[in-house]
């Protein structure tokens, strides 16, 4: 390895990171052989384990928690697979593949193992670099990104998490390989690139100000579990809450509806099926909850762009 690209490179190299925008090319891209992880020296010594770069990023593993601190530079922590609970300002949150956790200048916080498999892949940004151009234009803009970055509302930290569309696994996957190629280093292709991710973050109704805490990784843990039978009036029942309240609450801490996880879950569930076992279309259709294969089959395509016998086939062809 290039000793001058140092430690942070080890992980991009084992990235493998492909060049294809297809969703299931991105997804593989984010499989990670993970070769070590972030000790209380390294957090310790940010100076020397940071480029120097305006935009930067880092990839690590969960195998070691990550001790209390804060940057001066905003991040963007995404979880790529597993679950990794990230305590921001004395707040415990959780966060599930896909979750994306901005945190604003000078934000507290540490890293928790809950899944040593788990894998987080940050996005620096220093904050002189929205003090001109296109990127002073955005943050002059009226939208829920540009506000929270310039500090409006005291607030510590955004979440997002990604919709069925996959949208957000694209964007940073591009991310990624847009800065590995260009040997680790800041370039006009990158800023390109973290200017679509902000105006993705600043038009998707996606987002909370809250975060998954212990009361929605519950229910969000009941809908994954039981999926084939969950709803809304079921998580109501489990948890002794009025259907309202779960409602209410799992929208402002996840950025989702019920009804959205709930469809998440189930497709979630059906692409293991469909790749691993030799049920019909229709069998797998039932197992996740739904009578109407059609209707399964409409929410398989709103997610995939596929049918659930094509993506049998292309996840097979892949293996």
């Amino acid at each position: 390895m290039n000793e001058e690209r140092g430690w942070n490179a080890e992980f991009f190299d084992a990235l493998g990171l492909m060049h294809n925008a297809e969703t299931a090319e991105i997804e593989q891209a984010f499989q990670v052989e993970t070769r070590g992880h972030l000790s209380d020296r390294r957090v310790a010594d940010w100076a020397g384990l940071l480029p120097s770069d305006d935009m930067f990023m880092v990839a690590h593993d969960m195998s070691s928690p990550t001790p209390l601190h804060s940057h001066d530079f905003y991040e963007f922590s995404y979880v790529t697979g597993g679950i990794v609970l990230n305590v921001v300002d004395g707040q415990r949150l959780y966060m599930l593949p896909g979750s994306l956790c901005v945190m604003n200048l000078n934000t507290r916080h540490t890293l928790e193992v809950i899944d040593s498999e788990a894998v987080v892949v940050n996005l620096g940004i220093r904050p002189k670099l929205f003090l001109e151009g296109i990127f002073r234009e955005f943050m002059d803009e009226d939208n829920v990104m540009s506000e929270f970055l310039r500090g409006e509302g005291a607030r510590g930290h955004l979440f997002f998490s990604d919709a069925g569309d996959r949208a957000l696994i694209g964007e940073m996957a591009a991310l990624a390989s847009t800065y590995s190629q260009a040997g680790m280093r800041q370039s006009y292709a990158l800023a390109g690139r973290v200017l679509m991710l902000l105006d993705r973050l600043a038009r998707t109704p996606t987002y909370s100000y809250f975060g998954v805490d212990t009361k929605t990784m519950h229910m969000v843990s009941f809908i994954r579990d039981h999926c084939e039978v969950a709803s809304v009036q079921a998580i109501a029942r489990k948890f002794g809450y009025s259907e309202n309240y779960c409602t209410q609450y799992i929208k402002a801490h996840t950025g989702r509806t019920a009804t959205e996880l709930i469809a998440d879950a189930r497709v979630t569930r059906a692409e293991v099926l469909l790749s691993s076992s030799e049920m019909s279309v229709q069998a797998i259709a039932a197992a996740v909850g739904y009578r109407s294969v059609g209707h399964f089959n409409e929410l398989f395509r709103s997610y995939h762009g596929m049918t659930p016998g094509d993506y049998r086939k292309l996840s097979r062809t892949a293996k």
